[in-house]
């Protein structure tokens, strides 16, 4: 009994289904009284008329159950729920672990952007201590040749210096030399004199230089002021 009541409320819901599409397209097709035909009285009569179908179908559909079809649709909702949980949980699980896996991710990035960032931050360290060094390496350079620089205008100073020495010495030693040569020709001349006991005459250098290549002081006897052209007291000297 339960079963046919069952049967019927559901065929009763299909055809409800049917008469409220065929009444939203055209309402005058499923309402045959009165004189308003529109879609508003169709889902006013069909909709309700739907629901108290549905409701009284599923009614009917469970008294007709027998305990075993009771059970079975029991046990197969638990199973379905079970089923249902265990994918919710299976769902739960991997979203967490897409969550772990992302922050695992995101913390193996963080670490490798820190380690990438040591990394430059050392390179460009080295880098300016590399820079720092051959700085310092052209600094030394530049001071040791401005050093030698200096040490060889000193050398070359000195060296200008002990040779300038060395010539005022050569031209001391010269001017001794003449000077000697000059007091030891007086010395000659004097001698010459008290010697012969007379006094010199020459009437040009020609005659005086055949006697005395070298000329005579102005204390020689043989000097004569005439010979004497450049008046330095030095009659016919060479030049």
């Amino acid at each position: 009994m339960f079963t046919a009541l069952t049967f019927l409320f559901l065929l009763l819901s299909v055809l409800a289904i049917i008469a409220l599409i065929i009444g939203l397209i055209k309402p005058g097709k499923v309402i045959r009284f009165g004189n308003k035909k529109t879609r508003g009285l169709v889902i006013l009569i069909f909709l309700p008329l739907l629901f108290i179908s549905f409701i009284l179908t599923g009614v009917f559909a469970d008294k007709s159950m027998t305990p075993e079809q009771r059970a079975a649709i029991d046990k197969k909702r638990a199973d379905e729920k079970v089923l249902k949980e265990k994918q919710e949980q299976e769902k739960s699980e991997k979203e967490k672990d897409k969550k772990a896996e992302e922050q695992e991710k995101k913390e193996k990035e963080k670490e490798e952007q820190e380690i990438k960032a040591k990394e430059e931050k050392k390179a460009a360290e080295e880098t300016r201590r590399q820079e720092e060094a051959q700085k310092q390496e052209e600094q030394r350079k530049l001071e040791e040749a401005q050093k030698q620089e200096e040490q060889r205008k000193l050398e070359e100073a000195q060296k200008q210096e002990e040779q300038r020495k060395l010539e005022e010495a050569q031209k001391q030693e010269e001017q001794r030399k003449l000077e000697e040569a000059q007091k030891q020709q007086e010395s000659t001349s004097k001698s010459t004199i008290n010697n012969s006991g007379a006094s010199e005459s020459f009437s040009n250098c020609t005659e005086l230089r055949k006697k005395y290549p070298n000329g005579v002081p102005s204390s020689h006897p043989a000097y004569s002021a005439k010979l004497d052209r450049d008046k330095d007291g030095f009659a016919c000297e060479k030049k």
